[in-house]
């Protein structure tokens, strides 16, 4: 049985390619009419000698050209290198395909980047549905010589490289009419976004004629205080639209909210700074708390992903792990991008993002491996270049040394403020809590360093709002990085690896380092050279 790979690649082809303006009509399958528009036209390639759909594929008769040289490295890590939470590492890799006849020179006019890519694996003489989906990614711009094309690879992670807010003020309020600001103060500067629970945010002056706010683009959950210079207001009523919340009537020292759009309105001109506490986005009528949840809003809202591009047990599963409430809030003049966003979430709990092979948004979190392990490797299963395994540093700072302290940021003020930014009236507690930016809770084990004479401490920021939840995932990160751990890079045969992806638990048996009797360790990071059949595993534990 002679197996091959399928390469497809969703790419923009101009019409003169799309209509054969040399004659040559590469672009289309056999029996079908060319097109005359320019479209999204589906390419296809192979290994080998080329390979043909069956009638009653889907689709049917599609002919993969036998251009695929080297169908696929690529490369994924959970985290950047030295750290152990958030910070993913996108996968990369590349297809190289060969062109001596520059038949292939047409793609340097298509519009490749950003595009879909898909690899698939199978007997050359079965038919495509027996065929598995070995990768979803995204391809950017090709690389041109006389005699190949690579096709750069990247996760789907590179679809998160843009700002998570896309939508800004219009500027087009008439007087009291609209909450868009004018071309004077707000025209095209971005709406501000608020996310699971945000204490003391400023808010933004949408129309200054009927003092009203806004703190989120979109609905929110509530809005439970507003400060005029640190003193609260009084909360009044919710109203269901702008019209009314405009034409409401309250008194001085009150505030009346229009939570459907994320806004609230003053009674008298402010004397200072506005800030509010908030329950951010409501999309669907319920609040995203968790770092699953915001994390799963976001891609859902703001990404341009659909529900099938979610990998729904992973969700549950770090949703159930960690459930604490988290809050993030950008103002209108922040460039930050989604993928920045999800690496801010996940190190607030040890946590990681990434797509899998399959093109579908996942989740995790590190934690000490446990459990049945999906594979069992011994020096049967592992390739030996002749320097034996490498072994790396295990924990996040300098060279893998266990840390005796955890010291972790949390509950963010949003506006700092100091004495002279407040009214007289302020209390004392609450000016102190206004004058800095985060708390910090810490969990300390000094018999680590009777063992470990320059064990470090490991300090990490946080979005958690609560405390209890914070001294939680202090007191789990000391027990996860105070204990002596051990990363190994595992060089195995492909078919050892099949079935494995990043997250997943494997154990290790070999006769060195108190292994010989098996020790279970999770998979960070996966080099995969489809070429050779070598999978080279990055693992904890």
């Amino acid at each position: 049985m002679a197996m091959a790979y399928l390469v497809e690649i969703d790419a923009y082809v101009p019409a003169a390619w799309i209509t054969g303006a040399d004659g040559v009509g590469l672009l289309a399958d056999p029996g079908t009419a060319l097109a005359t528009e320019p479209r999204v036209e589906t390419l296809r390639f192979s290994s080998g000698l080329g390979f043909m759909s069956r009638p009653d594929d889907r689709p049917p008769n599609a002919y993969y050209e036998p251009r695929v040289s080297v169908p696929f490295n690529f490369e994924r890590l959970i985290f950047t290198d030295g750290t152990s939470a958030g910070a993913a590492d996108t996968g990369y890799g590349e297809i190289e395909l060969v062109n001596p006849d520059g038949e292939l020179d047409f793609l340097a006019e298509c519009g490749l980047d950003g595009r879909q890519v898909r690899l698939l694996h199978g007997d050359e003489a079965g038919p495509l549905a027996d065929f598995e989906l070995v990768f979803v990614g995204t391809v950017t711009q090709p690389e041109f010589s006389w005699r190949r094309v690579v096709l750069p690879v990247r996760d789907r992670a590179e679809e998160l490289r843009k700002a998570i807010q896309q939508n800004v003020y219009a500027g087009s309020n008439q007087g009291p009419a609209g909450v868009e600001g004018t071309a004077d103060d707000l025209k095209d500067k971005g709406k501000p976004l608020t996310f699971g629970r945000c204490r003391n945010v400023p808010a933004t002056c949408v129309n200054g004629s009927t003092l009203v706010f806004q703190i989120h683009d979109g609905p929110v959950a509530a809005i439970p205080a507003v400060y005029d210079r640190g003193l609260a207001m009084a909360a009044t009523t919710d109203y269901p639209t702008v019209a009314a919340l405009t034409a409401a009537a309250f008194a001085a020292g009150q505030y009346a909210t229009c939570l459907a759009m994320g806004l609230f309105r003053l009674w008298s001109r402010p004397d200072g700074a506005v800030t509010a506490d908030v329950d951010g986005d409501a999309t669907g009528g319920v609040l995203a708390g968790s770092v699953a949840a915001v994390i799963r809003r976001i891609a859902l809202t703001r990404a341009g992903l659909a529900e099938a591009d979610m990998d729904r047990a992973a969700f549950e599963a770090l949703e159930a792990a960690n459930p604490a409430l988290v809050g993030y809030f950008q103002d209108g003049g922040s460039k930050a991008e989604i993928n920045d966003v999800f690496d801010a979430l996940c190190a607030s709990i040890g946590a990681w993002w990434c797509f899998d092979r399959l093109g579908r948004l996942t989740v995790g979190r590190l934690e000490a491996p446990a459990g049945e392990p999906l594979a069992t490797l011994t020096p049967v299963e592992l390739l030996d270049s002749g320097d034996g395994l490498e072994i790396l540093p295990a924990h996040d700072l300098a060279d893998g040394t266990p840390v005796y302290r955890v010291s972790l940021d949390y509950q963010r003020n949003w506006s700092r403020q100091d004495d002279n930014d407040l009214a007289g009236g302020v209390a004392d507690e609450r000016r102190a809590w206004l004058a800095e930016d985060l708390r910090t809770v810490a969990a300390t084990d000094a018999s680590i360093r009777a063992v470990h004479l320059l064990a470090p401490e490991l300090t990490v920021e946080t979005l958690l709002d609560d405390a209890e939840a914070a001294r939680a995932e202090a007191d789990r990160l000391l027990a996860l990085h105070g204990a002596a751990r051990l990363r190994l890079v595992l060089p195995v045969k492909c078919e050892y690896a099949r079935g494995l992806d990043l997250g997943n638990v494997i154990a290790v048996r070999i006769a060195r380092f108190g292994l010989s009797g098996g020790r279970l360790f999770v998979v960070i990071g996966m080099t995969e050279e489809y070429e050779t059949g070598r999978v080279t595993l990055e693992v904890v534990g």
